[in-house]
């Protein structure tokens, strides 16, 4: 099982959102612990560029996020909607 960690930004867009959408990606972020890769489940890909880096679309949102494997551990760099989405932070 992996350890999910969501940043402050994260939390707070999150936050922002009607509650079919927090359900939503709540759900998603509970499905990464146990599945980190679960790509015939969403629409997942892997980033270009980045060597760990990961991004689900649910609509218009977008969460990226980063996978250490030897650590079981995913950190969630983003959570917005899409145009935020690929800046470099």
């Amino acid at each position: 099982m992996f350890r999910v960690l969501v940043s402050k930004r994260a939390k707070r867009f999150l936050e922002t959102l009607d509650e079919k959408r927090r359900k939503k990606i709540i759900g998603i972020l509970e499905t990464l612990q146990h599945n980190p890769l679960p790509f015939r489940v969403y629409d997942m890909r892997k980033l270009e560029g980045m060597e760990k880096a990961y991004r689900i679309r649910i609509g218009d949102i977008r969460i990226t996020y980063e996978l250490l494997m030897e650590d079981h551990l995913i950190k969630v760099r983003y959570l917005g909607f899409r145009g935020g989405a690929y800046k470099k932070r």
